[in-house]
């Protein structure tokens, strides 16, 4: 069977599978085994025997569980009111001030967060009726709550950058790393955009509130938030430095996050205990989702997918930068379809030999589809964050929260072409810091 049939039917009954309800965990185990059976016979089914090993056992997959139960340490213990009391206090009389302030602490959130859904949900509850109550436009107030929530997964740490970098068998440490400066850029970006379109249309936003706060009060406000800032030179200050691994600097972080809740009180034992729950059930899908991962590669590899795509990549007579924004649209394509994990499970296998072929930065390339999957949370029709905003704040329509997704998806693609167009933004931090 020449290789283009066996992935045309590989991929064919893979949709099929997904679009029937099948968890994906479960679409992906049951295709791998399929295919290796049918394509190499019932002994390369012990292949999954060692995917499942080498996927538990792997040392990089430790800061998934321990990033994912510091994001909810912090967010039950009462964190995001306090980083937004500090945010608030560095943005002056500006027309657009609550925008601004938003997207300011979800850039520092996303600092001592892996997860953007918890993001979403917890900017949704606390920010959407504040600033809908003070006159804020309500399209551009979802939009914002949005991009605030998309920086999650790509300023560290992250979960998604974790399974991303497994998934390709690259440095989690330099992923993450390589994430800081282009998160950091986004969040520029959308600032950009809002008090552009504020000071274009002024009925955006109320007039600017009178600051009431004094000197001391701002200062206390900084000192409450003096913990998380500790917290984030536990978790990217040391992992920068050299100090520490991702996961060692996952663990110190959990282990700062426990004082300092400890100290608050402000994190019940039943709270805890729903946290660390969650965090199971995560980190068991996380598994078996690598263990299927490397299965599907050898099943394309059996099959001569992986070869034929290679060949393919190497003998069209294209430029490396047109193949290159050939495969970013088919991420963004499909982020509009499918979550994240769906896509890296599809993608990774495939972009991998292409990007090694072509000698591409695995950082730099890495990087930028990390930005591209993010951007899938807030696509239409069937972007995560655009539900989870819809389950936080019911009175807002699908549509009016589909509506105002759409600037900020046009945002992040010149973002994206910015980050294409000058690779030193990824790259140069993970180089400065060796990681």
């Amino acid at each position: 069977m020449e290789w283009w049939m066996a992935f045309i039917i590989i991929f064919g009954s893979m949709v099929i599978l997904l679009i029937s309800g099948i968890p994906v965990f479960i679409v992906f185990f049951f295709i791998s085994n399929l295919y290796l059976a049918l394509y190499g016979g019932l002994q390369s089914l012990t292949l999954l025997a060692g995917s499942i090993l080498d996927s538990t056992a792997s040392f990089v997959i430790i800061p998934v569980p321990l990033f994912m139960l510091l994001g909810e340490m912090l967010f039950r213990g009462g964190w995001v009111d306090i980083v937004f009391e500090a945010a608030d206090c560095l943005v002056g009389r500006i027309r657009s001030r609550m925008f601004i302030i938003t997207l300011m602490a979800s850039a520092f959130l996303g600092a001592i967060s892996g997860s953007a859904m918890a993001m979403a949900a917890a900017l949704g509850t606390s920010m959407v009726p504040a600033m809908i109550s003070r006159g804020y436009d309500r399209k551009l107030t979802f939009g914002t709550i949005m991009a605030g929530a998309l920086l999650d997964p790509i300023i560290p740490p992250t979960i998604l950058g974790v399974v991303l970098a497994s998934l390709a068998n690259i440095s989690v440490g330099r992923v993450m790393i390589g994430g800081i400066v282009p998160g950091l850029t986004l969040a520029g970006l959308y600032i950009l955009y809002t008090v552009v379109a504020v000071h274009f249309r002024p009925e955006k936003a109320p007039s600017p509130e009178v600051i009431r706060k004094n000197l001391p009060q701002k200062a206390l406000s900084f000192v409450r938030l003096t913990p998380l800032l500790f917290l984030i030179f536990l978790v990217l200050g040391l992992m920068g430095l050299g100090i520490t691994t991702p996961s060692e600097s996952a663990a110190t972080g959990v282990i700062g996050a426990s004082f300092s809740n400890a100290i608050r009180r402000r994190l019940s034992f039943k709270e805890m205990k729903e946290a660390l729950l969650l965090t199971a059930r995560t980190t068991g899908m996380v598994v078996i989702i690598l263990a299927s991962s490397r299965a599907f590669s050898q099943a394309l590899g059996i099959s001569g997918v992986t070869e034929g795509l290679v060949k393919l990549a190497t003998t069209i007579e294209v430029s490396p930068i047109l193949l290159l924004a050939c495969m970013q649209f088919v991420v963004f394509f499909l982020g509009c379809f499918m979550e994240q994990i769906s896509i890296m499970m599809i993608c990774v296998p495939i972009f991998v030999p292409i990007v090694n072929t072509l000698g591409l930065d695995p950082i730099w390339f890495w990087v930028i589809i990390l930005c591209n999957l993010s951007l899938g949370g807030i696509t239409p029709p069937f972007g995560l964050l655009l539900f989870t905003l819809k389950g936080t704040f019911p009175k807002a329509s699908l549509e009016e929260i589909f509506q105002s997704s759409v600037p900020f998806i046009v945002i992040t693609i010149v973002g994206l072409i910015i980050l294409i167009a000058f690779p030193p933004i990824i790259t140069f931090l993970p180089n400065i810091m060796g990681k």
